[in-house]
């Protein structure tokens, strides 16, 4: 078994042949559909702001719930520009972000799968299982904005399910920054994600005051990085001056994408299985399809 794990033994080929097979496949689907919409139209708006971006970014205003979202992917957008991939069209750039995202993904979620299995040939299953769940498909081919964050995101989870049965202040901190970068992506991801990292770090090995120094450790570079971004971009244009406005921005509180309350647990069984099957968006209850019933 530890053999397996060895990256002479095909990790490296792997994981590049994932990332080009998925990228391939995602791309040629995305060609073939024909349509960047796909079930939503909120890439639409997105794109709109993208382009503001990338005309002046200079005196474009910074979204608290999506701070970084919008620099970096104009960034990314006048990249693909300069190599003629839908030159001048964000709206269809983005679907190949968020294609080329998703397959980072994937290399994620192989590599966690292969850490904790010790199986080349699980590890194999479990990206291929992934790429077919129905949401993160539909992602992986549209232009809305969530994949990106969610690749980031992903990827800290994973670096906490390893690192966290030995926790150093190195990786408590490391794994708190990849957290930070997927909720200044998409603040809402903050959500379903730092209750669980914090009650990893209560329980991780040690005594009492050495899991509330990781507790502390995890939230100080959260805080900071935070901080720091404020402080780079500065306060024109009307963007957040606190650091309290990124910690906390109000968005989709009292649906399904933010927050704590009693609606959440009527979404979660249709977030499990859509995920799984059909891949919609339910982010109300009067989606759910026994909204009617009841």
């Amino acid at each position: 078994m530890q053999g397996d794990t060895r990256p002479s033994n095909g990790l490296r080929f792997d994981l590049v042949a994932i990332f080009i097979l998925s990228t391939t496949f995602l791309i040629a689907l995305i060609l073939w559909l024909d349509n960047a919409q796909g079930v939503t139209s909120n890439g639409i708006f997105k794109a709109m702001t993208i382009k503001r971006w990338m005309a002046d970014w200079s005196n474009t205003h910074l979204d608290p719930s999506n701070y970084l979202y919008y620099p970096f992917m104009a960034v990314l957008c006048r990249l693909l520009d300069l190599i003629d991939v839908f030159p001048g069209d964000p709206r269809r750039q983005l679907t190949i972000i968020n294609a080329t995202s998703a397959a980072l993904c994937l290399c994620i979620v192989y590599l966690l799968a292969r850490r904790l299995t010790g199986s080349r040939a699980i590890a194999w299953a479990a990206a291929a299982f992934h790429l077919a769940s129905a949401f993160f498909l539909n992602l992986g081919v549209i232009n809305e904005d969530i994949m990106p964050s969610y690749t980031l995101m992903f990827a800290s989870m994973a670096l906490a399910a390893v690192w966290f049965v030995e926790p150093t202040m190195r990786r408590v901190a490391l794994v708190s920054f990849v957290f930070t970068l997927g909720w200044m992506f998409e603040w809402r991801l903050m959500f379903p994600t730092l209750p669980a990292m914090l009650v990893a770090l209560a329980l991780s090995p040690g005594r009492p005051l050495e899991r509330l120094g990781r507790i502390l450790l995890f939230l100080a570079v959260m805080v900071g990085m935070a901080e720091v971004a404020i402080l780079l971009w500065g306060p024109q244009n009307s963007n957040p001056g606190r650091v309290t406005e990124l910690l906390w921005t109000g968005k989709g509180v009292a649906e399904g994408w933010a927050g704590f309350s009693a609606v959440k647990i009527g979404l979660l069984w249709a977030g499990m299985t859509q995920y799984l099957a059909g891949g919609a968006n339910v982010g109300d209850p009067s989606g759910l399809p026994t909204a009617g019933q009841s």
